[in-house]
């Protein structure tokens, strides 16, 4: 029994790693490809809150979450970049809920999803094909 449960902690952490790099990069490109990208809209919404949101944030927030992707998908740093982006999942909830004006019927919940989900990357880290792995092992 031992060895089914070694084999889904495994499994389980990978994929979930996994996916959560892989929507940070699929994010990333939609932001810095299409000029209208969800995330945009967001910094047109808090415009009145902060004024140079809107300038920088599709830009500098693509790149953010291109490097972040790649970082939690290779597992390097992954509990710091991981932990990096639940902070960020949950600016998300708290801008939408708070500056959109229809708040809590937007995509917050989904980003309070993936806050959730990024706390499980941030407390398991990465102990499995990773490159945090073979680092520690390397030095061991």
């Amino acid at each position: 029994m031992e060895g089914i449960v070694s084999k889904k902690e495994k499994w389980g952490s990978f994929l979930l790693r996994l996916s959560l790099g892989f929507a940070l990069l699929w994010s990333g490109f939609a932001i810095l490809a299409v000029p209208g990208a969800p995330a945009t809209d967001l910094g047109t919404y808090t415009v009145n809150v902060f004024t140079w949101f809107e300038m920088i944030y599709p830009y500098y927030l693509g790149v953010a979450e291109l490097v972040l992707g790649v970082g939690i998908l290779v597992g390097l740093f992954t509990r710091v970049f991981a932990a990096i982006t639940a902070l960020l999942f949950l600016f998300y909830t708290f801008l939408e809920i708070t500056t959109v004006p229809w708040g809590i019927f937007t995509s917050a919940w989904v980003h309070f999803a993936f806050f959730i989900l990024t706390l499980s990357v941030v407390f398991h880290g990465a102990p499995y094909w990773s490159l945090d792995a073979l680092l520690k092992n390397h030095h061991s």
